[in-house]
């Protein structure tokens, strides 16, 4: 699997995913007017900041997509972080260009 993809999910938080570049993008409650129309979406560490993407875990609509992402934690030991959505909505493959 390669290139880049924009994932919506019931929250309305957007996933920015580049898989050559190996990394992740969140960007909370995108486009969203009406929140009792889906989940509710809570900030998390680095919201709108590409952070690492070591594996991509699971990513289908109807279901919570998966990452292990890191650059989260500069603590000694520190790992990654499992990171999961809310039902993924849609999926649309991006050209490299739109992952600003």
């Amino acid at each position: 699997m390669a290139g880049a993809y924009r994932v919506a999910t019931a929250s309305g938080s957007e996933y920015l995913i580049d898989i050559d570049g190996r990394t992740l993008t969140r960007l909370p409650s995108v486009g969203i007017t009406d929140i009792e129309l889906a989940d509710p979406s809570s900030p998390l560490r680095r919201d709108g900041d590409a952070v690492q993407l070591f594996q991509l875990i699971d990513c289908t609509v109807g279901r919570p997509a998966q990452f292990i992402i890191g650059g989260l934690d500069a603590n000694e030991g520190y790992a990654g972080t499992h990171r999961v959505t809310t039902t993924v909505t849609r999926i649309d493959e991006l050209a490299a260009a739109e992952l600003v």
